[in-house]
């Protein structure tokens, strides 16, 4: 609207002076020890366990993971081809430009991703998706299986978002730039 003004096209910018509403504060996601990753990760089955690996020793966002298929994995080169996202049911490109990478594959994700790359019966190749081959609705994981796992474990309610900064915060803590 400024450049209108500019360009003399309207006489003034009718949104000057207008405050929006401020929002609800965001509650932090938890971060949680290496110890408190562990306990989570003995109390998972699969792929629910691959995909927290992957979250919390990659550092891959919940879309990211949303969107990963069996194409983006290179067996061969141990790497993961990190190219699109999936949120609420819609696949576009990764989050910032940034984000489209290729990272090491974990030797301890080998395995459960060789599985799931031959067994999912998602038609679009996701990897996370139900039985039935519907992607996984991973804020229903966080609500069904992540809320009632730290409650019982007595340790902090974490989201998918835990893992990430769980990551940074420890690699920040061991000197890595970020």
């Amino acid at each position: 609207v400024s450049d209108a003004v500019e360009m003399g096209q309207i006489d003034r910018n009718p949104a000057k002076g207008f405050r929006t509403p401020r929002g609800k504060p965001v509650k932090r996601a938890a971060v949680l020890s290496g110890e408190q990753i562990a306990v989570v990760l003995s109390k998972l089955g699969e792929p629910l366990r691959t995909a927290v690996r992957l979250s919390g020793v990659m550092g891959m966002r919940q879309s990211e993971l949303a969107g990963l298929r069996a194409c983006d994995l290179d067996f061969p080169g141990k790497a993961i081809n990190v190219r699109q996202s999936r949120y609420r049911g819609h696949t576009s490109e990764t989050k910032t430009e940034g984000s489209t990478r290729v990272l090491p594959m974990p030797a301890t994700t080998e395995g459960p991703l060789h599985m799931l790359a031959e067994t999912c019966p998602n038609p679009e190749g996701l990897l996370f998706c139900t039985l039935a081959g519907r992607p996984l609705n991973f804020d229903n994981v966080t609500r069904d299986v992540f809320r009632p796992l730290a409650d019982s474990a007595e340790i902090p309610r974490f989201t998918w978002r835990s893992f990430r900064r769980s990551v940074s915060t420890q690699m920040h803590r061991s000197g890595v730039p970020l």
